[in-house]
Parts: structure tokens; sequence; C-alpha cells
């Protein structure tokens, strides 16, 4: 996944992009996609070559390259005297060039777009008319946590530089952005921001934290009514929909100003005096905001007098996130891939790797490949999609959607192409991360793996309720049964279970296992012990990543992250799992974990 040549992910931009160079409507965004595209990849380039040699011969076969008889014959006038006639060598020469008019013409065509392919990167300088630079990347992207693009958004792996001009609209989830070497913004979504320039962009609403280091330029940012300028800072903005806006400085100095000329701030004298450098109601044309400070700007009222109030409030560190760690045992995920395959007992495992959707889903042991569904309610606000994660890994995940309101029925995740018929010992590993359920949604309900045969016997191996407690059914008649241990939102887990049916009792044993990778435990938690439930796995397609309702309709989505999914025909022993653990968190013999009891 780290090579620099990448194949094409969809040919439908590229081809867009492209008809639009030849009818000459080529946008200068448009224009950096399609340099970008090409850069990127060979694939794309071979594309863009063929598709320029068919969109030539056309024009030259509609065009003056389209041999026409004239209406009427057309008198040519004699040789002058003195002038010789052609030779018969000439006119078989002549006659010759003329027969093999086509392929001359091709291989010219080529010579010529392949050269200008070579080129065009160096001494391209277009007229009018023609397809304006680049813009020189303005900044780029670090890492991001369970991110939502709004539609329209620059996002990383359709824009990996950010230029001028363009926009980031953050849903939900966390981007971080970068400037020069070490300056920093993270934008907590719900979030809009605008690249305006070196160090200099707009905040149209959201929050966001930046650290900027004394050796870098000043950052510069724009709320629809302030301006914000620091250098050797941190500090923590919310810009509303309504304009008002929150700084919370935490280090270093910010200086304030009015976004528009002639307006200035003025102190709230609600509850508070006037300061003793100001003239009661004398607005003031900037403010320096000392570390420790926290202000609130409210914007002018209708009928104002240009003036922005502002009152000192109490600073609220932990309302902002200031960094994204990486995951340090993201770097041992392909070790752990590789022990799992190696495993005799393994029959399905779900990776998700590849260079296109469609390979992600390809199952690497057997052939239950996947497919997208969308929930019985409909797909919602959200796309479900592959994304690089875990943060530090260069690999992808699996992040289905759910929807922000009517989420145990809205949404999209993934199944089974195929029955998926359960050995009577089963085990199942998975690397997994919760995102949490949002506030309004009423007795919220997760899948990560299930199958469903009727009204009664469903198989919902692996779920999360909605305090993030880990849960198993095996038949809807009866309670759910609760693992002892819960899950964090944000964080990523370790997560193996065993199930063993027992078909003449029409019950199955269960074991459940947990380590909280996002801390580095080494210690794997017996969280489900031995516990007999009622009613065994049954075969239907597999929902990855969500679950079936009890007419069999998909429902009960995954909020957050899926990956490494293995699934054995066989029981594993602790030592396996430990052994596995101790493979993600880079643990040697000596120095492995207490042991679970």
């Amino acid at each position: 996944m780290g090579d620099s040549e990448k194949p094409v992910e969809s040919f439908d931009q590229l081809g867009r992009l492209i008809s639009l160079l030849c009818e000459g409507e080529l946008s200068a965004e448009e224009s950096a996609q399609l340099q970008q595209l090409l850069k990127r990849s060979a694939q794309a380039r071979r594309y863009f070559l063929e598709y320029m040699q068919l969109h030539a011969e056309l024009h030259w076969a509609a065009g003056m390259g389209r041999e026409e008889k004239p209406a009427a014959p057309v008198l040519g006038p004699e040789c002058p005297l003195g002038v010789p006639l052609p030779t018969p060598a000439g006119v078989r020469i002549r006659k010759a060039i003329w027969q093999w008019r086509w392929v001359l013409a091709a291989v010219g065509l080529l010579a010529v777009i392949s050269l200008g392919i070579v080129l065009v990167g160096a001494i391209w300088k277009p007229g009018p008319g023609g397809l304006p630079p680049s813009p020189a990347p303005l900044a780029r992207w670090g890492q991001t946590s369970l991110p939502q693009w709004a539609p329209g958004s620059a996002k990383p792996d359709s824009t990996p530089e950010l230029s001028q001009g363009q926009t980031i609209e953050l849903q939900s989830g966390y981007a971080e952005i970068l400037f020069s070497q070490h300056t920093r913004v993270i934008l907590e979504g719900p979030a809009r921001f605008h690249l305006l320039g070196p160090h200099t962009a707009e905040v149209r609403f959201g929050r966001l934290s930046v650290y900027a280091p004394p050796e870098e330029p000043k950052l510069s940012l724009q709320t629809p009514w302030v301006v914000l300028e620091g250098a050797n800072t941190q500090f923590g903005l919310l810009v509303e929909q309504t304009g008002a806006a929150e700084i919370h400085l935490f280090s270093g100095q910010v200086e304030l100003r009015a976004r528009e000329e002639g307006f200035g701030f003025v102190l709230r004298s609600e509850g508070k005096p006037d300061r003793p450098d100001q003239a009661p109601g004398q607005p003031q044309q900037g403010v320096l905001l000392e570390a420790g400070q926290a202000v609130r700007i409210f914007p002018p009222p209708e009928k104002a007098t240009k003036q922005i109030e502002w009152v000192e409030i109490f600073p609220d560190l932990p309302g902002f996130v200031y960094r994204l760690p990486g995951e340090a045992w993201a770097a041992r995920i392909a070790q752990f891939r590789a022990a799992v395959a190696n495993h005799p007992a393994l029959i399905h495992h779900y990776p998700f790797e590849g260079a296109s959707a469609e390979e992600r889903r390809q199952d690497r042991r057997g052939g239950l490949h996947l497919v997208e569904v969308v929930m019985s309610g409909g797909r919602g606000e959200t796309q479900a999609r592959f994304i690089l994660a875990p943060a530090g890994a260069d690999q992808w995940a699996f992040h289905p959607a759910r929807g922000l309101y009517a989420g145990n029925r809205i949404g999209a995740a993934l199944q089974t192409e195929a029955l998926f018929q359960p050995p009577q010992n089963l085990t199942i590993e998975v690397l997994v991360n919760f995102a949490g359920f949002p506030p309004q949604q009423k007795t919220p309900i997760a899948c990560l793996l299930a199958t469903r045969a009727d009204a009664r016997w469903a198989s919902f191996f692996l779920a999360v309720g909605g305090e993030g407690q880990l849960l198993h059914l095996m038949d809807a008649d009866q309670p759910w049964q609760e693992a002892e241990g819960t899950l964090t939102p944000g964080e990523w887990y370790y997560l193996a279970s065993t199930f063993q049916a027992d078909p003449k009792k029409q019950t199955t044993l269960v074991n459940t296992y947990l380590a909280n990778l996002t801390r580095g435990e080494n210690t794997l938690q017996w969280v489900v012990k031995n516990q007999k439930l009622v009613g065994i796995p049954v075969s239907s397609p597999l929902g990855i990543g969500k679950g079936f309702d009890e007419q069999g309709r998909h429902a009960y989505p995954w909020p957050g992250l899926i990956d490494e999914i293995a699934i054995y025909s066989a029981v594993l022993d602790r030592q396996t799992f430990r052994e596995h653990l101790n493979l993600l968190l880079g643990k040697s013999e000596t120095d492995r974990g207490s042991h679970p009891k």
C-alpha cells in the first residue's frame, strides 16, 4: 500500500476529466485533479493515451482527415511549359504515403502525446483558454480518526495535497491538517475549513485546536467576524453557525482583530466592569490574549454600532483535542496477519486489503466474498467505505455507515454473497474500534458479526449495546449475554470469541477475550467465561458490521471501524490468543503480560 504508483480506484472520474480537457472546459481545480491522477498512476497515464488517441482518430475521420469526393469534378491546370511532371517513382511514393496515412497519423499522434506527457509538468505554459497550472500545495494531511466527509469536501484519498481555494468539511470525526513542518490544526466535525493562502484559512463553523511553533510563520485564521493570528502558541477555537466564537488560549499569545474595517471590540458590560485602559463603550481595534485567557465573541446585533462584544470565560482545555497519536501496535499488523493466515484451522479471512474496494471485500482463505448491503431504512446521511486505519498503519479498515438518528435501521455494511455455514467448533478474531452512539439514539444495538435463520434462531456472535457492553445471542427469545468488559469509544481492541455448539442439547458454550490495543494492554481479559447459551449458530449470509432484524432484514450497523476478521473451524486456546496479542504489541516470550485466570 505504500507504493507511489497506485492503480486507479475508478475510471469514471478520470474519463470525465479527460472529456472536459478535450472539450476545452476543464477548470483549474479539475486540471489539478487530472494531473494528480496522471502523476500517481501508470494505469491512468495509459488510459489517458488511449483516450486521446481515440479522440484524435475520431476527429480526423470526421474532419480534415476524412477523404471526401467532390460533388463535381475539379479541373486542374495543365502543367506549364518548363515544369517537369512527377516521375513514376515519386508517384509511387505519394501513393504509398496516401495508402498508409492512417498508420502514419496514429504513430505521429502517439509520439506527440507521449512527448507532451513527459514535458507537461516542466514547460506547460497555457495561453488563453488553456489549462492553468496546478496551485502550489499550502498544506498536507496528518492523521484522521473516524472521519465522515461532507459531499464535495477535500479528503486524503482524493486530494493528497491541499491547495488554495480547497474546502475541508467534516460531518463527524477528526482530521489533522499540517502547515510547514510542525504547525498543525486538528478539526473536529461538524466543521468547515477553507484554505485562503499560505498559513491563512477561514473557519466557517466548527471546533478545532491549533499548535504553532515559534520557528514557523504566524498562522492566521478567519471567522465570520474575527481574525486570529499567532505564532509560538496553542489555542482552541469554536465557531458557531451564528458567527459567535470562543477562543481558549493555553500558551503564547494570540492577536484578535475585527475582520471588517471600522468594527471594534467592546467588553460586554453584563456583570463585568470595563477594562482600565478603555473608556466605557469605546471600541478597541484589537485584543491581545495571553496564556490562560479565554473569551467569547458575540457578533454585532442587527441594529448595531459596529461593535463586537467580548467577554472573558474560563479556559476549557479538555474540550479540545490536541493530537491524534499514531497507534504504536499498528506497525505490527502484518506480522499478526501472517500468523493468522498460517493457522491450519483458518476457514475465512478478511484483512480488507487490496487496490480496489472489490479486492478489499475478498475472502483470502475461502470463497465467501463480501458485497455491500443497505439497511432496511435506507442508506442515510453517509457512505460505508474503506479508510486507512488505524493511525500509523498503511493499511485499510472497513467503516460501516450508521444513521445519526434511527441508527438501528439506517446505514450500510457488508454481507457474504453466499451462505455461511458455522462449524460446530468456531473461533472468531477481529480488530475493532467502537465510535459510540449519538445521544439522540434510543436503545441502540450494533453488530460485528451475525447470521439469522428466522425470527427466533439468530446468531449474534458479537454485538455491542448502548453503553459499549459486549453482547452475545443465539436465541432471539432469550436475553442478551452481556460481557464483563465494555468498549471505550475511539479506542482499538483485539477481540476473540469461541463457540462450542451442542446440537443435541441446542446450546452453545461461549468464551470471549478482550485487550485494549490503544492503551497497550498486554493482559488478555476473559470477559465471558464458559457461558452456556440457548441456541446454536445457524446458517445464513454472514453480516459483517451488521445484523438482521426479526424479519431477516439488514439492521444494526456497526458505528466505528472493523479490521482483520479471522474465522476458524476449531476452538483456539488462550495460548494462541496471547501469542497473537503479543505479535500486535511487540512483546517477546520473556516479557509477556499476565495471563487470564
